[in-house]
């Protein structure tokens, strides 16, 4: 949690205008799905998500923290990775 909190923060004061805020179709779906899971699957599938979330932001700062065009966003890639 602490170092989410970091990162988000540090992300805010570097990111730029027009950075998407809302959630797209994909994640409204997931979400919507997860609000009607029942207890027994709801853990399992919350937990799956999360994995498959990290996996994909590891991804992305990888990519940028190589090939961005934003040095400040660049350089936050590739110092948050870690």
């Amino acid at each position: 949690v602490e170092d989410h909190t970091k990162a988000n923060e540090r992300l805010m004061r570097t990111a730029r205008e027009g950075v998407q805020t809302e959630l797209d179709g994909i994640r409204r779906d997931l979400l919507d799905r997860l609000k009607a899971a029942d207890a027994g699957s709801f853990d399992a599938a919350y937990v799956s998500e999360q994995v498959n979330a990290h996996q994909k932001a590891v991804d992305l700062f990888n990519g940028y923290a190589e090939g961005g065009d934003d040095a400040a966003l660049k350089a936050f890639a590739r110092e948050t990775l870690p």
